[in-house]
């Protein structure tokens, strides 16, 4: 049986173990004795002290029955669920006790430890921190719970002090006793833990929770199994219903993959404790080992229902889910995990890879980055990282994260791989795959297997991706994950129908595996087949009704098969209702008003979105955004502000202050705020660039220079030092030191970029012939650069060469036959020319993006061009529905009425555009248009 994902609960650390242990093991350290009570309640004391708890609870109940307002009954009949493991219902009668008057030194610690036990620490904490108690036993038997609560949540100064306090009250109280034990483990001196313990045991020989102490200390302290495995036995022999040391025995041997040895210890607590919840969720978790996911979900559900709030319940349910590959299912149990323990980076851990799974990378790197910012990195969060940042395509902190992951493991597969890809960036293509494909071979971890596809298509060598594929399916032949690398493959290829062929092969083993589901849909969209893409969703929200990229995509279908943008904005809303929490809703929200040039309803959104999900840094970063394009820079600038205060460590809040800077003028400040950037981040590119621009502005070409230098010394297997370069010396006209540095920035990528750039520089220096070589040259060695056909296509056309814009257009379209771009501008280029094709081909381009503004422009001055005023207004109009804050467009669509002839429909737009009064930039042509009718 496969245990790898199971791995990461087994990375409790040593206080965890003892502090969950000591959950349980405090429930039989009760306090005080209660008053005497009628016949009932003395026959279940009589059966709490025989051991016998099933029959004390029927007793109680009988008691309560007869007499509800029997306090001392609701007591003990707190304490017998409580050691029958129903913590919550517990809680529940100690509430009642309490509040029919029940002695407080008695009912106070009890009920603390049932919310311990039931998961309440945080409401634990709130309540009883400073609550004072008479009898120095109940004293000492409330700290040491809230101690435990305050270990739970990682406090562990608060915890010291509250078992100092405890101890002062009764020096011998055996759980804090154990808990100082568990303090000194903490700081890993585990010989003084031991010595406490040894010397607990030598006043209590029976004392079963430190002999379960003991065994933890052993096992997790010192590495003695054999030791460990005597006093987990020891603790059962003196207490046979002991669950902790059940418990301790199932995990130990799970970990030595005894998984026979791990049931049959499971099936010895389930004769003495059936429906204990210990025994439940070892049930459910060794059910999930065996691969009966159905059983062990159900099993785990039920306790969820039992247990709501409780961390390692809502773990197991997530670790179940994602096994199953239900990642929407299991990212809502984890996040409830860690919304109760946000210090559990297992969970976090899971939690990432969840995301990661389905794609979603801003998402798992915002969930694993608490873990990054500790002191003490473990492995399984370097290699996350290091994934994680491959994938972004930020390749030095992907190398720096590997690089401390093989430092730490460097048996690893996964960190060896990181090694070889280490190589790889450095030139050295031949031993790097050498070495990844020997550890693909030899490790059956899928990662290595992702990360030497990753690399062949880094080098571009799609067919070796291809073949490297094919081995990772053999490794995974259940699971839809290569079969969608593989599409993207062949996507990138140009293979339409194998790129389809492979989704479908990935939604066959998975129906609802999100990233595949959605690449078929844009195939379905571009064919203009909007029901078949809507239906590809129908699996993944019949599982998960309010999977928010789901839904968001059926958005984006409605809006790509014209809908109203009233329509795709409900949609959207929808999503967040669904969603509440959830930013990316939000955002895409925020993205629609302003695309429909709607800024103040994108500022209302992006408000909302703040006050929701208040320290997001998106949603402040879009709110900052939509700001400055209303000129509303004072809201902008405290936006940025909040959000460099939400993370004082990330350059990006700088950059957009200094765009508000710039905005407003302020240079100076400007510079400081792109450097503070830097500072923060020295190989920042954007903050580069950015402050390249500026030193532009004020035409001092040196301080850019030294930017683009820096630049070329921190990238220097990269083109972007020496394009920037090459941009400066341009703008001052040194052109032979432009076209050096456009060569240079050339042999580092041979880009579409570099290769447009040397050509318009040589033509800039009068060297057309030279150019014109160049261009053909270029072309030989890499016919299908699309970049560079767009480009030479461009330029013709910004010259007026019709003629050659329109070969290069249709050169390109050979290769890439679905560029909107490029098919719109052959459009503009054939109308030019007086082409009856050009509406033609506008009607293709409308066809593969419909009711693109840009698209429906182009439409429009074709059909106007030909005289087809009826279908150019109806265009415009559209156009304006889609914009309808745009008032330019009015002015159009006025201008067209005049075009058509109709007088009266001209004046109604032109009458509607002049109440806009000064706030419409072009009013002056409204007036004069009014006064032509």
């Amino acid at each position: 049986m496969n245990l790898k994902e199971f791995d990461l609960a087994s990375k409790f650390d040593v206080r965890f173990l003892m502090s969950s242990s000591l959950v349980l093991g405090l429930l039989a350290f009760s306090g005080c004795k209660g008053d005497s009570a009628e016949e009932l309640v003395a026959a279940a004391k009589m059966s709490v002290n025989k051991d016998a708890n099933a029959a004390a609870i029927v007793q109680l109940k009988s008691a309560l029955q007869l007499s509800p307002s029997h306090s001392e009954a609701r007591f003990l009949f707190g304490e017998a669920l409580l050691r029958s493991g129903k913590a919550e219902l517990a809680v529940e009668e100690f509430k009642k006790a309490e509040e029919l008057g029940y002695a407080a030194d008695a009912v106070i610690p009890a009920l603390a430890r049932a919310m311990l036990q039931a998961g309440q620490a945080k409401q634990l904490l709130a309540r009883f921190s400073s609550t004072v108690l008479t009898e120095a036993p109940a004293i000492a038997d409330l700290k040491s719970t809230i101690a435990v609560a305050l270990l739970q949540k990682d406090d562990l100064a608060a915890a010291k002090i509250a078992v100092e306090e405890a101890l002062r009250a009764q020096s011998e109280h055996p759980p804090s006793l154990l808990l100082k034990a568990n303090m000194l483990a903490g700081e890993q001196d585990i010989d003084a833990a031991l010595q406490v313990i040894g010397s607990l045991l030598k006043k209590d020989p029976k004392n079963v929770q430190a002999w379960h102490m003991s065994g933890v200390l052993r096992l997790r302290g010192k590495g003695e199994e054999a030791a460990a495995l005597a006093d987990f036995s020891h603790a059962l022999e003196i207490q046979p219903t002991f669950a902790p040391a059940h418990q301790a025995i199932y995990m130990l041997k799970l970990q030595n993959k005894d998984l026979v040895g791990a049931e049959q210890q499971l099936n010895r607590l389930v004769k003495v404790l059936p429906k204990h919840s210990t025994t439940l969720y070892l049930s459910a978790l060794n059910a999930y080992l065996k691969g009966e996911t159905k059983v062990a979900r159900e099993a785990a559900q039920s306790l969820t229902r039992l247990a709501p709030d409780s961390a390692h319940i809502q773990f197991l349910v997530g670790l179940i889910e994602y096994q199953d590959g239900s990642f929407a299912a299991a990212q809502n149990s984890l996040g409830k995990a860690l919304k109760n323990h946000p210090e559990f980076s297992f969970v976090r851990q899971l939690l990432t890879k969840s995301y990661l799974q389905e794609g979603n990378l801003e998402k798992a790197l915002a969930t694993l980055s608490p873990l990054l910012s500790q002191q003490n990195i473990d492995v399984e969060t370097l290699t996350l990282a290091g994934q994680l940042h491959l994938l972004m395509g930020n390749r030095t902190q992907s190398d720096a994260y590997y690089a401390a992951a093989l430092k730490l493991s460097p048996d690893d597969p996964r960190s060896r791989a990181a090694l070889a890809l280490s190589q790889l960036s450095k030139g050295n293509v031949g031993s790097g795959f050498a070495e990844l494909e020997s550890i693909a071979n030899a490790s059956a971890d899928p990662y290595v297997d992702f990360a030497l596809v990753t690399a062949r298509i880094k080098q571009n060598d799609l067919d070796g991706a291809l073949r490297a594929v094919e081995v990772w399916q053999k490794k995974q032949v259940d699971k839809p994950y290569p079969f969608n690398m593989k599409g993207r493959i062949y996507e990138m290829k140009n293979d339409v129908v194998s790129a389809r062929r492979a989704h479908e092969q990935a939604v066959a083993l998975d129906a609802a595996y999100f990233p595949s589901a959605s690449r078929l849909a844009t195939f379905d969209i571009a064919e203009r087949n909007f029901d078949k893409a809507s239906k590809r969703f129908d699996a993944l929200l019949k599982k998960d009704p309010n999977h928010v990229r789901a839904l968001l995509a059926l958005a984006n279908i409605r809006q790509r098969a014209g809908a109203s943008p009233q329509e795709v904005a409900a949609m959207v809303a929808n999503a967040i209702d669904r969603n509440p929490a959830d930013s990316l809703p939000r955002l895409r929200l925020i993205e629609l008003h302003r695309q429909a040039g709607n800024v103040r309803a994108a500022i209302e959104v992006a408000e909302a979105a703040d006050a929701a999900i208040p320290g997001n840094s998106k949603i402040l970063n879009a709110l900052g955004t939509v700001q400055t394009q209303d000129r509303k820079y004072g809201p902008a600038l405290s936006s940025f502000v909040k959000l460099a205060v939400l993370d004082p460590r990330a350059p990006l809040p700088h950059l957009r202050q200094a765009e508000v800077y710039l905005a407003t003028g302020d240079q100076p400040a400007a510079k400081k705020s792109l450097n503070r950037a830097l500072q923060l981040a020295p190989d920042y590119l954007l903050a580069q660039r950015a402050l390249v621009a500026v030193y532009l502005l004020e035409s001092n070409h040196d301080a850019a220079l030294k930017v683009a230098r820096t630049v070329e010394q921190q990238r220097p297997k990269e083109d972007v030092g020496y394009l920037l370069e090459g941009d400066i010396e341009s703008s001052r006209k040194h052109r032979e030191a432009s076209i050096r540095a456009y060569r240079l920035a050339l042999a580092q990528g041979k880009t579409s970029e570099a290769a447009g750039k040397l050509h318009a520089e040589l033509s800039l220096a009068g060297r057309s012939d030279e150019a014109d070589r160049f261009a053909d040259d270029w072309l030989k060695q890499q016919p299908a650069d699309s970049g560079f056909l767009m480009y030479l296509g461009d330029r013709a056309f910004g010259l007026a060469q019709y003629p050659v814009a329109e070969r290069r257009y249709r050169e390109l379209l050979q290769f890439k036959p679905d560029s909107v771009a490029a098919v719109n501008n052959l459009a503009i280029a054939l109308h030019r020319q007086k082409k009856a094709e050009a509406l033609e081909m506008i009607e293709k381009a409308n066809g593969l993006v419909p009711d693109s503004p840009g698209v429906m422009a182009s439409m429009v001055t074709i059909l106007a061009g030909q005289g087809k005023f009826d279908r150019a207004i109806l265009v415009q109009k559209r156009l304006l529905e889609l914009s309808p804050n745009q008032p330019r467009l009015g002015l159009s669509l006025a201008k067209l009425y005049i075009d058509a002839g109709d007088k009266s429909k001209a004046l109604a737009e032109l009458k509607k555009l002049n109440q806009l009064g000064e706030s419409f930039p072009e009013r002056a042509e409204v007036a004069t248009l009014l006064k032509t009718l």
